[in-house]
């Protein structure tokens, strides 16, 4: 699918002299494809955000390094569909995964009870205050394993790559590897 403007797009070939990487996600703010520089080749002006919309980069990127996620709501050829399970939940964790580049996980802890979240393989714990909660965002989301073990007062993740976590205000707290 041909991006145009105000798509979700996804990189498909890293682009390291911006900071970013296959699979880093923005939005085409505009299209020069059928009018381009005289300078350039025909590309795209995309936006890329990390996982709380701040802007890392706007850069010029060619057609065929994007690939479509989201048009006007719905979801592009090859992108993954919106899913959603509650997990732990007699802890209020919950796991969701969107058409993003990054597995994202709110862990809730019930109000009153405290709760325990620890990351495999780093074995990095996090304790959470009744009715409080955290992020985690799995940064490999074409990974096809994913581990999640509940236990009396907490919950084990296991998550193949590196792991962001960030608390309740969307501040980063690690990156764990």
């Amino acid at each position: 699918m041909k991006p145009e403007e105000f798509d979700i797009v996804r990189l498909v070939r890293s682009l390291p002299e911006n900071g970013l990487s296959v699979g880093a996600e923005g939005t085409v703010v505009m299209d020069y494809t059928q009018y381009p520089p005289e300078d350039a080749p025909a590309s795209y002006e995309v936006e890329f955000t990390n996982a709380v919309h701040e802007t890392l980069a706007v850069v010029a990127v060619r057609e065929e390094d994007l690939q479509v996620v989201n048009r006007d709501g719905k979801l592009g050829p090859h992108s993954e569909t919106k899913q959603s399970a509650s997990v732990a939940s007699t802890h209020g964790a919950t796991m969701t995964s969107e058409s993003e580049a990054f597995l994202r996980i709110k862990l809730t802890a019930d109000d009153g009870a405290p709760f325990t979240v620890k990351f495999e393989p780093s074995g990095m714990t996090y304790d959470l205050d009744g009715g409080g909660f955290m992020f985690a965002y799995v940064v490999d989301p074409f990974s096809n394993e994913f581990e999640l073990e509940n236990w009396q007062g907490g919950v084990s993740i296991w998550a193949p790559g590196a792991v962001i976590t960030r608390d309740a205000d969307g501040r980063e707290l690690h990156r764990l590897n």
